[in-house]
């Protein structure tokens, strides 16, 4: 089944992976690895970077073969929230690279301690509020404000339509703006 037919889903491929399939393995690189390296071009606005991160993401697959689980039939959503954490990883490389490069940059940045229980206590309205929610509007939240995806990934891991996805945050928006006060 390690052919690339579209009836191997890519379920069956971790199956076959897990077993130590290198076949199975190659299948779903050459299936995700474009938009793997699109989705880290994106967020790193920087092509060798993303190279990095797509052979780091597929390596972390290989490495953790035996333990991973998709949600769904694609492999591409679990590919993606690792390509996000390992951009972020790269990103914040970046910045302590510059702070110890420039330490003076940073200087004055930090918040103040009245700023800083004022934003507590914002955050205590929002979740407040998004546990009030239905299940689908507080995965949305946690998708797209929260782990920060995009509306098409998080639409793909809900399974929904990525319109859904825009309406439903659309609406958790002014509803959670209207309910708590900031400032």
């Amino acid at each position: 089944m390690t052919d690339e037919s579209a009836a191997a889903d890519d379920v069956a491929l971790l199956s076959e992976l897990a077993g130590g399939s290198r076949d199975a393995f190659g299948v779903l690189y050459r299936r995700h690895a474009l938009a793997v390296y699109r989705y880290a071009v994106a967020r790193l606005r920087s092509e060798e970077d993303a190279e990095d991160v797509l052979q780091s993401v597929f390596f972390a697959l290989w490495r953790k073969r035996a333990s991973t689980h998709f949600v769904g039939t694609s492999a591409l959503p679990w590919l993606l929230v690792a390509t996000r954490l390992e951009c972020n990883n790269v990103l914040r490389a970046a910045i302590r690279q510059v702070a110890r490069e420039q330490p003076d940059a940073y200087v004055g940045t930090a918040f103040s301690a009245e700023r800083l229980v004022e934003a507590r206590l914002v955050l205590e309205d929002v979740t407040r509020a998004v546990s009030r929610l239905p299940e689908i509007d507080q995965q949305i939240f946690r998708l797209c404000l929260v782990e920060d995806l995009s509306y098409a990934d998080a639409a793909a891991q809900l399974d929904v339509q990525v319109g859904s996805v825009r309406n439903r945050l659309s609406r958790l928006r002014r509803l959670l703006g209207s309910r708590v006060e900031v400032g």
